[in-house]
C-alpha cells in the first residue's frame, strides 16, 4: 500500500515535468526508496516505511 503511494508520486511528478533517477527499490528493514528531480532539477528522495 505504502509503495504504491509513492508510485503515484512518480507518475504525478512524471507527468509535470520531473525527472525519475531511480525507480522504488526496496532497503530491506527500513522500506522502500526512490529517487526523482523536480522540473528545476533538484533532487527529491521518496522514502516509505515498511
Amino acid at each position: 500500500m505504502v509503495q504504491a503511494k509513492i508510485q503515484q508520486t512518480i507518475e504525478h511528478a512524471l507527468s509535470v515535468g520531473s525527472t525519475l533517477l531511480y525507480p522504488i527499490t526496496p532497503v530491506g528493514e527500513f522500506g522502500s526508496v526512490a529517487e526523482i528531480t523536480d522540473s528545476e532539477g533538484n533532487c527529491i528522495g521518496l522514502h516509505a516505511a515498511p
